[in-house]
């Protein structure tokens, strides 16, 4: 499997693979105003059956180098799980649409079943011919 073996002012953190997913590696820096800030590490990943999996996050100081060597493993390190695969793929969707008609005021009216017609069958309402 194709893997990111990460690595640390020249210490191994972690091998990061997954058989089937995503991997994502992400550097991030930020810093206000009054020059104060931070820089982390992130090396995280997702299943196919969308779960969100961790195995390395921490924070960096100035000077620490980091290395990334994209190798081919037959194993990588364990992950932990951050977040489970909702039962419902939807459920995200539907809570961002409410928080949103919450902040512009709208009310979410639920859709009423439509009542349904019976359908007539081909032979009805035609003649026969004699």
């Amino acid at each position: 499997m194709r893997a990111f073996e990460i690595h640390l002012n020249g210490k191994r953190l972690c091998v990061a693979g997954l058989e089937e997913g995503i991997l994502l590696f992400g550097l991030a820096c930020s810093e206000n105003k009054h020059g104060r800030g931070s820089v982390g590490l992130n090396m995280t990943g997702m299943l196919l059956n969308q779960e969100t999996v961790r195995w390395q996050h921490r924070g960096l100081r100035m000077n620490d180098e980091v290395r990334i060597k994209i190798v081919d493993a037959l194993t990588a390190d364990k992950f932990t799980v951050m977040q489970r695969a909702p039962r419902d793929p939807r459920k995200y969707e539907k809570r961002y649409v409410r928080r949103m008609a919450k902040e512009f005021g709208w009310t979410i009216q639920p859709r009423t079943p439509k009542k349904e017609v019976p359908k007539q069958r081909a032979t009805e309402g035609r003649r026969k011919s004699s």
